[in-house]
């Protein structure tokens, strides 16, 4: 019996340690104009040091052209995704300046809203698009991260998203740049 707890005290303390960080918290964006994209996201590291996945809300606001118009849109959507560490450098988690880069996919879906109340039509136009939709679709992105120090880094963000049904099209680029804290163990 004692042999057992012996092991079981080092097998736990072997998973206490296993991971430097668990979990961190992301916020990028970018504003250009009338035109604003915004990310709040959740990682949680899985598997080893570097990978991890990622769930979180993203929020835009952007004009497009339908023909020679200019139509505003807006998306609140939701990001689930799993990441890979490119760079598996162990800097960041001995309180030195360090770089991370990681690729990943995951699938984003929520609510494209378009806004026709502002647009002159003659009495026989009409749009043949849906002002509020249901979008989904599968997404690639990029993180750069830039640690400080071994909880705060400067993160930038890109993310492709191909939605399946947008009325304003089907390919959504995502361009960000903010803040990421980690929680270390």
């Amino acid at each position: 019996m004692k042999k057992v707890l012996v092991l079981c005290f080092m097998f736990s303390t072997m998973l206490g340690f296993s991971q430097y960080y668990d979990n961190g918290i992301s916020a990028t964006g970018f504003a250009n104009g009338d035109d604003f994209n915004a990310q709040l996201n959740y990682s949680h590291r899985v598997f080893n040091y570097f990978d991890f996945v990622d769930v979180g809300v993203q929020v835009s606001s952007n004009t497009f052209e339908l023909g020679s118009i200019e139509v505003p849109s807006n998306l609140i959507a939701l990001n689930a995704a799993f990441y890979y560490d490119v760079i598996r450098n162990n800097r960041r988690f001995y309180y030195r300046n360090a770089f991370a880069i990681t690729i990943g996919g995951g699938i984003q879906i929520g609510q494209e809203s378009l806004d026709l109340s502002n647009i002159p039509l003659e009495e026989d136009e009409s749009f043949n698009i849906e002002e509020d939709t249901i979008v989904f679709g599968p997404f690639v992105s990029a993180n750069f991260d830039f640690y400080l120090n071994s909880f705060f880094a400067i993160a930038i963000r890109l993310s492709e998203t191909y939605h399946v049904n947008s009325e304003v099209g089907n390919f959504s680029p995502y361009v960000g740049i903010g803040v990421k804290f980690v929680k270390v163990n």
